[in-house]
Formats: C-alpha cells, sequence, structure tokens
C-alpha cells in the first residue's frame, strides 16, 4: 500500500502523521487490499482541511472534513472513510450472497405456483381457421387442438397485438 500524506502550505507533525498511518491500518482490516491512500491537509483561516482519498481493488473512497485543529479534522474524515468502506464491504457481501439465494429459491418454489390451468383446448379435430377464431374468444390467449390438416397435435397463442403463432407437435 502506498501511503501520501501532504501538507498544503503547513507542516505536518510527526504525532499526525502517526495518528493517520494508524487510522488507515484500521482501514485495511474493514477493506482489502488498499492500493493508495493520500491524505492532504490545508489550512483555511482558522479551519484546517483534510481531504483523503483511499483506491483499492473493491472501491476508490473519498471524504472531505473541516475542523478547528488538525486531529478533529482528521477524526471526522475517518469517520466518513469507514462509514463508505463498511458500506462498499456489505455491498460485495451482498453481490457473493445473492446467486447461490436465487437458485434456492427457484427450487424451493411450489409447483403449484409455477404451473397454470387452462381450459383453452379441443380433441376434435379442426383447421387452423376455426382455431383462431376459438383463440379469439378465449380468455388465456393460447389454444390448444387436433390440427385437421397436417393431423398433428397443435397450439395457437397470440404474439403481441396483432401476430399469432403455432406449433405443431410432430411425432
Amino acid at each position: 500500500m502506498n501511503l501520501k500524506i501532504t501538507g498544503r502550505n503547513i507542516d505536518i507533525p510527526e504525532t499526525t502523521k502517526e495518528f493517520a498511518e494508524k487510522k488507515v491500518k484500521k482501514l485495511e482490516k474493514i477493506l482489502v487490499e488498499i492500493v493508495d491512500a493520500e491524505i492532504i491537509i490545508s489550512q483555511e483561516r482558522y479551519n484546517y482541511i483534510v481531504d483523503i482519498n483511499l483506491n483499492s481493488k473493491v472501491a476508490f473512497l473519498n471524504a472531505k472534513e473541516k475542523g478547528k485543529d488538525i486531529k478533529t479534522a482528521l477524526k471526522s474524515a475517518f469517520d466518513l472513510i469507514t462509514k463508505q468502506a463498511k458500506k462498499e464491504k456489505e455491498i460485495v457481501k451482498n453481490k457473493k450472497r445473492k446467486k447461490p439465494e436465487q437458485e434456492e429459491s427457484l427450487e424451493r418454489m411450489d409447483e403449484a405456483q409455477l404451473l397454470v390451468t387452462s381450459e383453452s383446448y379441443t380433441l376434435k379435430p379442426i383447421n387452423i381457421k376455426e382455431a383462431i377464431v376459438m383463440l379469439n374468444n378465449s380468455p388465456d390467449g393460447v389454444f390448444a387442438f387436433n390440427n385437421i390438416d397436417s393431423g398433428h397435435f397443435s397450439v395457437i397463442f397470440k404474439k403481441g397485438a396483432k401476430e399469432i403463432g403455432i406449433i405443431e407437435f410432430k411425432g
């Protein structure tokens, strides 16, 4: 991990640098594999401004905070970064968990939930024109019949507003 602590127009005391290093090491426990960490500290009149940029393999995090002294600004900026890191870690966990849960939920579904029964069929042989009339009278949008022209069992169905599809079972 590359840690860079920069002071813009101010000198940063060693104790502050050590404090920042400890905080970044604590963040490494939450966010695995931090690649770069950059801390920029500047002063505007009576306030100190701390800008933290963390780049890990999981996410890029940024926090900017103001405070009356350097430690206060650092603490509040690290609190923000910690919240962001925990949120990113949770997102990664949830992405890993979802795939198996979705497969299990499909396996657990009751077959009755998946099956929809329909009374839209006839065993009497009819031609396609008669089947289309029956389909238009059917509330389901699907009609099964014995095709008198081909001698096969067939299913016709509505494809949108104007189109009708047909499936013939040969064999």
